[in-house]
């Protein structure tokens, strides 16, 4: 009853965490896009994806390896030492990378954009380093986490607002994101108990490397994720106008906020998940919760968000963003696989099947690149969307058809939507 309790106030946690960030996240994007325009948004959305591509690189895909070892390690102090080392070392190292890379691909990039690049990854190393958020995941008191996080966020949204007002640059505003991460920072450590020593010795930068590996297969599979996540917008850049990037950018900003929900999810249910599979491999009770809580969550921002999309673009972003709404529209379509992708994964994890991530991301990606390379040229940005709406479909369920592992997560993960009507499918699965 009590691990129930605790479920149901990190769900709660979350849900106003992703509710509020939506709101002063949408907030703030109506008034930045009427602020620069398509084009000028699009510009800042392609900067903003090219940080994103960094972000697994420069975390060195530990995010879960670090909760599981917070789980088992009766010294939190031993592992954080390891993974703030590593994550800072990967930061810094995919800083540089990113840079050089955006340069040599951006042949026409401005003095300005090189800059806001600069400020989106000087955040991202903030973030990296921010074992708080892991910390409180592993005990699951998400809410600390959703406290900092949304302090400084919303001093960095008005900070931010008022310099659109005063007619700043995307360099200017871009700025305010490394305040919002700093505070962010601060006041999470603030609020753990989690006690980080930084050290350099050879012990720990072995146990780093250690760490490194272990998590190296999930490594593979986060820079996958988000290739096929943000290479569409990269791609439009050099297929299509600006024009066409800015409406898909305002599409896809709105639908990451509601791919975060089944993230949500499945970040309060790791824990539970992974003792249950350790600890008790019979039982499945905690996991088909976990797949329908997810099922009908999906099923139902997938349904309301693409019938009331015009309605959602003209709100958010007036008329100018129009063509943006058939984008957003087949992008909530997407939600139900992408839930099916994230919940899946956290068994797998919880079962040290990382190879399996790695393939089906792997599929996902190859499939979305050869989509993109195909329908943008002839349909832009609503080619994006399709071929992104495809390569989810083929990554969460058909993917899963070639392994004996995957199959029967994906049948679990089928018959669990039943659940909900107390038919009796927990020992027949």
């Amino acid at each position: 009853m009590k691990e129930l309790r605790n479920i149901s106030s990190n769900i709660l946690y979350l849900f106003f965490d992703k509710v509020y960030g939506a709101i002063i996240s949408l907030f703030f994007l109506s008034i930045l896009t009427n602020y620069l325009g398509p084009e000028l948004f699009g510009v800042w959305s392609y900067i903003l994806s090219f940080a994103s591509i960094a972000v697994p690189l420069s975390t060195a895909g530990t995010n879960y390896t670090i909760v599981k070892k917070f789980s088992l390690n009766q010294n939190p102090a031993e592992v954080a030492k390891q993974a703030f080392l590593l994550r800072l070392l990967a930061s810094i190292a995919t800083t540089l990378l990113l840079l050089l890379t955006f340069v040599v691909i951006s042949k026409t990039a401005s003095q300005k954009e090189i800059t806001t690049l600069m400020f989106f990854s000087a955040a991202m190393i903030l973030n990296n380093v921010n074992l708080s958020v892991l910390y409180n995941e592993y005990r699951i008191k998400n809410g600390k986490t959703v406290l900092a996080k949304n302090i400084g966020f919303t001093i960095g949204t008005s900070i931010k607002i008022l310099l659109i007002y005063n007619n700043a640059s995307i360099s200017e505003i871009a700025a305010v994101t490394i305040l919002e991460s700093l505070i962010f920072f601060l006041v999470g450590y603030c609020l753990t108990d989690l006690q980080i020593v930084a050290t350099f010795s050879s012990k720990v930068f072995s146990d780093s490397i250690k760490l490194l590996n272990e998590s190296f297969p999930l490594f593979l599979s986060s820079v996958v994720v988000i290739l096929y996540l943000k290479i569409d917008v990269i791609l439009l850049r050099h297929f299509t106008e600006l024009g066409e990037v800015g409406y898909y950018a305002a599409a896809a900003r709105i639908s990451e906020m509601l791919y975060a929900a089944p993230v949500a999810i499945s970040t309060v249910f790791f824990p539970i998940i992974m003792k249950e599979i350790n600890y008790n491999k019979e039982t499945k009770k905690n996991r088909i919760r976990f797949y329908a809580i997810v099922f009908y969550l999906c099923l139902f921002i997938s349904i309301s968000c693409s019938l009331l999309s015009p309605y959602i673009i003209q709100v958010i972003y007036g008329n100018s963003f129009y063509e943006a709404s058939q984008i957003f529209s087949l992008h909530c379509l997407s939600i139900l696989f992408i839930g099916f992708l994230t919940s899946s994964s956290k068994e797998l994890i919880a079962k040290n099947k990382y190879k399996l991530i790695f393939y089906r991301d792997l599929m996902g990606l190859f499939s979305n690149l050869l989509l993109n390379i195909i329908l943008m040229p002839y349909y832009g940005a609503l080619g994006a969307a399709v071929s992104t709406l495809i390569s989810y479909l083929l990554a969460s369920v058909i993917a899963n058809l070639f392994y004996s592992e995957t199959k029967q997560v994906l049948a679990l993960m089928l018959i669990s939507p039943l659940a909900i009507f107390k038919i009796n499918v927990i020992k027949n699965a």
